[in-house]
C-alpha cells in the first residue's frame, strides 16, 4: 500500500509522516522548567470546548461495565484494542468513560489513575504536536490500529497525549472524538435517537474532574497557558481553584497534595440529593452524602446555600462524583452560583 494521505489540515499527513512525526516529538528532551511556566500573555494555543472522556483502571473491564451501566445510562457501541477496552457512551456522545484493565503486577498507587481528554474544534495532530513542541511539552500522537477496533474502522486514529507538570496523562482530540474509528475517532455506530438502559440515573455530562498535584500553583499556571482555563471560583476556603473548560459548567479542579486520588464526576439530569441516595441504596450501592459548606467559597456569596455531593466508590475504588450537570463547582443547590 502506498502512502495514502489521511488527512489535509494544516499539514499534509500521511501514515508514514505520521509516525516518523510522533517519534520525532516523542525524543525530545523536555526543557528545564517548562511547567513552571507562567500564565499566558495571550490566547491560549488549545481553544477547548468541553471534557470528552476519562479512562479509568480496572481488574476487570466487564465487571465495571456491569456496576456502571447498573447505576447510569451509559451504553457500549464501540470498543477498542480488540473489545478489551470497552468505550461507554454519555447519552448521544461524544463524551464516555473507558474502563482500561491494568497490567497484572501493576502497583497499586498506579492501579485508579486514569486520563482525561477535552476536545476542540478543528483538531489537527500534527498542528497540535507541533505547537507542544514549541513550548517544550512533550507530546506523543499515536496510530490507534483500526483492525483492533470494534466493529472495524478502515482508518487509523491519531490520538495526542502529554504530560501535566506531575506527569498525568492528558489527550487533546477533536469535538466529534466519541472514541471510534476514523481519522478524528468519530465513527461509533451511535444511533440518531439513543436507547437509555433503564438505569435510575440519566446522565447528561461528564462533569468535573478532581485532579491532585504536588504543587497547585505551578499546575494551575500550566494549565492556563496550555487550554487557556479561567478561574471563576475557588473551593476549600481558596485553596482549591476551580478551571471552567470553555463556557461551562464543566471544570477541573486541583488539590494539593497525593497525585494519586483523582476522581471525576458524572452530571445527571434531576438532581436531588435524597431520591439519588434512596436509588443508590435500592442497587445495594454504598454511597456518602457530604454538605460542602458555602462559606468556604471564594469569594464568598452572600445568602447562599450549601452544596450537597455524594461519591460512590467503584469496584476498583476509584471515587465518582454524582451532581447535576449544570454543577460549575460553585454553591448553591447544584453548585451552579460563582458569584
Amino acid at each position: 500500500m502506498g502512502q495514502r494521505i489521511i488527512r489535509q489540515g494544516t499539514e499534509s499527513l500521511t501514515r508514514r509522516g505520521f509516525g516518523a512525526l510522533s517519534a520525532m516529538v516523542a525524543a525530545q528532551a523536555v526543557a528545564p522548567g517548562w511547567a513552571q511556566a507562567g500564565a499566558p500573555s495571550g490566547p491560549a494555543p488549545f481553544p477547548i470546548l468541553d471534557l470528552n472522556h476519562v479512562s479509568i483502571a480496572v481488574a476487570d473491564h466487564a465487571r465495571s461495565v456491569a456496576f456502571y451501566q447498573r447505576i447510569f445510562d451509559l451504553t457500549v457501541y464501540t470498543s477498542q484494542r480488540n473489545g478489551d477496552w470497552p468505550i461507554m457512551t454519555v447519552g448521544d456522545g461524544p463524551q464516555f468513560v473507558c474502563p482500561i484493565p491494568f497490567a497484572p503486577g501493576t502497583p497499586p498507587e498506579r492501579r485508579l489513575s486514569h486520563h482525561t481528554c477535552v476536545h476542540m474544534n478543528n483538531f489537527d495532530p500534527v498542528a497540535a504536536v507541533k505547537i507542544l513542541g514549541e513550548m517544550d511539552v512533550m507530546a506523543r500522537a499515536n496510530p490507534r490500529a483500526a483492525k483492533a477496533q470494534i466493529p472495524l474502522g478502515a482508518v487509523d486514529t491519531p490520538e495526542m497525549t502529554f504530560p501535566d507538570p506531575d506527569g498525568i496523562v492528558l489527550q487533546i482530540q477533536d469535538a466529534s472524538y466519541c472514541g471510534g474509528s476514523g481519522f478524528l475517532g468519530e465513527v461509533c455506530n451511535i444511533p440518531a435517537k439513543p436507547s437509555r438502559n433503564q438505569a435510575p440515573l440519566v446522565l447528561r455530562k461528564i462533569n468535573s474532574v478532581q485532579m491532585h498535584v504536588s504543587n497547585v500553583d505551578k499546575s494551575l499556571a500550566f494549565y492556563q497557558r496550555v487550554f487557556g482555563y479561567k478561574v471563576k471560583t475557588r473551593q476549600a476556603k481558596g485553596a482549591v481553584p476551580v478551571m471552567t473548560i470553555g463556557d461551562g459548567p464543566q471544570y477541573i479542579s486541583l488539590h494539593e497534595g497525593s497525585i494519586s486520588g483523582h476522581h471525576f464526576c458524572l452530571g445527571i439530569e434531576n438532581f436531588d440529593a435524597d431520591r439519588v441516595m434512596a436509588a443508590l441504596k435500592a442497587l445495594g450501592v454504598a454511597a456518602q452524602l457530604r454538605m460542602r459548606p458555602a462559606a468556604d467559597q471564594r469569594p464568598q456569596v452572600a445568602g447562599a446555600k450549601d452544596t450537597p455531593e455524594i461519591t460512590i466508590v467503584d469496584p476498583d475504588g476509584v471515587v465518582v462524583m454524582i451532581a447535576d450537570w449544570r454543577n460549575a463547582g460553585g454553591v448553591g443547590p447544584i453548585g451552579a452560583v460563582l458569584a
